[in-house]
């Protein structure tokens, strides 16, 4: 229970220091308290990273599709 209650507690500030430390242009929607907000952005940052690498193994994927052309 301790270490379940720890292990949220890093998680969540891990996200309000990347909240905090990237620049991010927006949210979609307004989060008060400040604390919350650096903890949504941090989990949004996350998300958007995540996405594109998501999409950048697709491309890779494919790519790696293509048959070669033999004479």
């Amino acid at each position: 229970m301790v270490t379940t209650f720890l292990f949220a507690a890093g998680l969540i500030l891990v996200l309000a220091v990347i909240g905090r430390t990237v620049h991010y242009p927006g949210l979609p929607f307004d989060v008060e308290p400040a604390f919350a907000r650096h903890v949504v952005t941090g989990i949004v940052i996350l998300w958007h990273i995540g996405r594109a690498n998501a999409d950048r193994l697709d491309r890779t994927e494919q790519a790696g599709d293509r048959t070669p052309i033999t004479r």
